[in-house]
């Protein structure tokens, strides 16, 4: 019987995972590995493996200011614009200093668009402007740092429910 030691190493989100085990030429043994890198990818697929310190906008000022008011946006931070209806809720980028990615979330917290790496150059006056919308009804908008959607490889039906707001 012939007896091998595998190890791998997997970068998920910023989470180092490492297995080694001791193969024989079991297919049994290999369909363990298998589902193993199956649920590590679906765990980056839905976000679980990322951490972003979110603030909430919850109210009609808070939501028209959004990130307006900031010189820049970590990496590791969001602001989540928490309104009490879904609808199509559209959002341009009056007086912002850099880039953002957009992700329209469903009250469950469901991916239903995302707008990658919006532009500040996009506002250039109230007569001259792009109003971002989603293609979907949304009950929450995350504004994150540009190339964040890339970076955690968030696509539309995938879940951030752990950054919803507790009710």
């Amino acid at each position: 019987m012939r007896t091998a030691i595998l190890l791998f190493a997997l970068i998920i989100g910023g989470t180092f995972f490492v297995q080694i085990s001791t193969l024989s030429d079991s297919l049994g043994q290999f369909g363990k590995e298998d589902k193993l890198l199956s649920n590590l990818s679906s765990q980056a697929n839905t976000g679980a493996s990322t951490s972003l310190d979110i603030t909430y906008a919850k109210t009609p000022e808070e939501r028209y200011t959004g990130l307006s008011d900031r010189s820049n946006l970590p990496a590791d931070q969001g602001l989540m614009l928490v309104y009490d209806m879904s609808e199509r809720h559209g959002i341009v980028m009056r007086e912002m200093n850099f880039s953002i990615d957009i992700i329209w979330l469903d009250k469950t917290g469901t991916i239903v668009d995302i707008k990658p790496n919006a532009k500040p150059s996009s506002y250039t006056s109230r007569s001259d402007k792009t109003v971002f919308r989603p293609d979907a009804n949304a009950r929450y908008v995350l504004e994150v740092a540009a190339g964040t959607a890339q970076k955690y490889d968030w696509s539309i039906d995938d879940s951030l429910k752990q950054y919803l707001p507790d009710t």
